[in-house]
């Protein structure tokens, strides 16, 4: 294992920059706040997309919805490889 992946490993708590907030950020954010609901434990598997169209406790968009459109962009976006670490 590299040191880069022993850090963040172990760390509590990682931050990245993912440049200014554009028009899909805070549309992404919110999407991925309902879907955080849906996994509780890391080391649960992720949902498919149709689990999450299924799911009727998880109150999010359908598929087809400009959200998930916006999600995509968001994780397309470059992040900064630079880092600073604050001990």
């Amino acid at each position: 294992m590299s040191a880069v992946a022993r850090i963040y490993s172990l760390a509590s708590r990682v931050a990245i920059w993912t440049r200014e907030e554009d028009a899909s950020t805070q549309a992404a954010f919110e999407l991925i706040d309902q879907l955080c609901h849906r996994c509780t434990c890391l080391h649960e598997q992720l949902p498919t997309p149709n689990q999450i169209a299924e799911d009727p406790d998880l109150d999010v968009p359908p598929l087809d919805a400009q959200e998930w459109v916006k999600l995509f962009r968001f994780f397309k976006r470059p992040v900064s490889w630079r880092g600073w670490v604050i001990q």
